[in-house]
């Protein structure tokens, strides 16, 4: 630990260190921040017991059997801006960083086997590339009066985010009888997800004595297995509903890496110290729960209203990446934990479908995205408990809107979801400066995502086939 003299003990250059370890977790979104498929985007998702198009390879696959033409579906155009503010790093100070990408997307067919309908599927579930950065200049004591006159310092701060998780589906359904069908899809999925940060201090006394803390963390994990989704349908007279089960992920192949240094030089040897780990061939786990989702579809003279609610189980804490003692190569000695905890989760939301006219439909949606990751489920910190509050444990709402034109063998999909979310942090993993920071000093990082979606659903039998003589 750098020892209490050290003349660089402001609140403003050590909070700042905050800003580059709370990121460990932030692919740990609600279950709900991903939708696919043209109208259940545009619904949030709440189609459980009303899809109607090729979504409900993802959202209901019994409902494929009660749909007359589910035609081949395009997730076309669809990008997002992203904004994120963290206040109250450096006290009356707000940081702001966005980007503008391109968004998970999907593509859904069908086609007929030994007498038999399946329908393929390939889904870009989750995409992700966050990297953010920081550097104060020369500081001295003009910027921070904490910084005894003559002496200088420099703060450097970075990290980085990469997620990418593919599904490539199968799916089966079958009419029972007249308005009930169960189905099933099958999704082989592929996960990579990498990450990091790096910070250094950088202290020049007035004696010319230098002192440097730095920090550099990176991690990368990969997994193949199999999702499952077990649904069921049912057409009343007057109202849709419908179940999906989402089976625990099931885990076939994974790998992990973990690289970690860690440099303290004062030149005090009773203090400084060098860690030095590059880890390969880790043993890694990537786990989901069991979630049960349930749905119903209300026609009302013309309309439809959407409803839903879903609920997600716990996991048990577990090492996303089991880390041996750090520490080998140097003599040092360190400890850490790569752990993930899942709560258990209840999520509710609804839609409006309105018809302008025969050939044009609004949409209007909300749902929530409440996070199974809460602040104290710790992810990344020491053996001893340092290290909790590390994650962008988000509690996220949705709302939606758009249009569906609807032509002869073709509807054109178009609309936006704005997503919001704030939640408040505390420092998250021990480092040798982190008593110089006011263990009550809290910050908050808000979320705001816009979503814009140009999609197509289209009937290929319609437009290679026979013509239909229904015109609508």
């Amino acid at each position: 630990m750098i020892s209490n003299n050290q003349p660089l003990h402001t609140k403003g250059i050590w909070t700042l260190l905050l800003f580059s370890i709370c990121f460990t977790g932030w692919t740990q979104r609600g279950y709900e921040y991903e939708n696919f498929g043209n109208r259940s985007v545009l619904l949030n998702g709440n189609v459980t017991g009303s899809v109607d198009d090729l979504g409900a390879v993802y959202y209901n696959p019994a409902r494929l059997a009660l749909i007359d033409n589910p035609g081949f579906l395009i997730q076309g155009k669809a990008y997002e801006w992203n904004r994120i503010t963290i206040d109250d790093v450096v006290p009356g100070e707000r940081f702001r960083s966005s980007n503008f990408a391109g968004i998970p997307g999907m593509l859904a067919g069908s086609f007929d086997l030994f007498g038999t309908r399946f329908f393929y599927s390939s889904i870009s579930r989750n995409r992700l590339n966050i990297s953010l950065g920081y550097n104060t200049g020369v500081l001295g004591n003009e910027d921070y009066e904490g910084i005894s006159p003559g002496n200088q310092a420099n703060l450097k701060l970075s990290l980085n985010n990469k997620l990418r998780e593919d599904w490539f589906g199968l799916t089966w359904a079958y009419k029972i009888h007249e308005g009930f069908a169960l189905g099933v899809s099958m999704f082989g999925s592929y996960l990579s997800y990498s990450g990091g940060d790096t910070s250094r201090l950088t202290l020049e006394e007035s004696n010319n004595q230098v002192s440097i803390y730095e920090s550099n963390l990176n991690f990368s994990q990969t997994s193949y297995g199999l999702y499952f989704k077990i649904a069921a349908a049912w057409i009343f007279p007057k109202w849709e509903l419908g179940v999906n089960i989402d089976i625990p992920y099931i885990e076939i192949l994974n790998d992990s890496d973990f690289n970690f240094d860690e440099i303290l030089a004062t030149g005090d040897t009773s203090q400084d110290f060098f860690i030095l780990e590059k880890l390969n061939g880790l043993d890694s786990k990537h786990k989901t729960p069991m979630g049960v989702n349930v749905g119903a579809g209300i026609p009302i003279n013309g309309h439809k209203i959407h409803l839903n609610v879903s609920w997600y189980g716990p996991t048990g804490v577990y090492d996303r990446i089991s880390i041996p003692e750090l520490g080998g190569s140097t003599g040092e000695e360190a400890v850490l934990l790569f752990q993930e905890k899942r709560r258990t989760i209840f999520n509710f939301g609804g839609g409006g479908e309105f018809q302008i006219s025969p050939k044009f439909i609004s949409y209007l949606s909300f749902t929530t995205d409440f996070s199974p990751l809460k602040e104290a489920d710790e992810v990344l910190g020491t053996s001893n408990g340092i290290g909790t509050s590390n994650l962008l444990a988000f509690d996220n709402y949705h709302f939606g809107g758009g249009f569906n034109w609807k032509f002869r063998k073709a509807d054109l999909v178009f609309g936006a979801i704005y997503t919001t979310g704030v939640q408040e942090f505390g420092f998250v993993r021990d480092r040798p400066i982190n008593e110089f920071i006011p263990t009550k000093d809290n910050f908050k990082i808000g979320i705001s995502r816009w979503r814009f979606l140009l999609g197509l659903n289209l009937s290929l039998r319609q437009l290679f086939g026979a013509e239909d003589d229904d015109d609508s």
